[in-house]
């Protein structure tokens, strides 16, 4: 199980997940590095990651679902469709390409922050 306190974007009072370029996610105070994930080939998948990182933190990590769980919600949510991940409900989600759940999986793997229950 995915210990929720560990999964915070929380920089201060606000929350802040950006990509930046091909790479590099802010995950509130630290940084994901993504150069070794070869799959990515574009920015867009990066934005769609930080986004789905966000997007589980807020609807679905709560210290009783395990990592195989958020990427089967996160799957089903985006099966047809990216709306589900935009932060603005009814709106485009934008240049967003759609990672695969080995590369959503890569970046929460990259957290440092990242602590598992048994």
């Amino acid at each position: 199980m995915i210990d929720s306190r560990s999964f915070d974007a929380r920089r201060g009072k606000r929350e802040k997940v950006q990509a930046k370029g091909l790479h590099t996610i802010i995950y509130g105070k630290e940084d994901i590095d993504l150069a070794s994930v070869e799959q990515l080939i574009d920015p867009s998948q990066t934005r769609a990651i930080a986004q789905t990182l966000q997007y589980l933190a807020t609807n679905y990590v709560n210290d009783q679902r395990t990592l195989s769980e958020l990427l089967d919600l996160y799957e089903k949510d985006t099966e047809n469709h990216l709306d589900a991940l935009s932060t603005y409900p009814g709106k485009h989600p934008g240049d967003f390409a759609k990672p695969r759940r080995l590369e959503v999986a890569a970046a929460i793997n990259r957290l440092r922050s990242l602590k598992v229950k048994r």
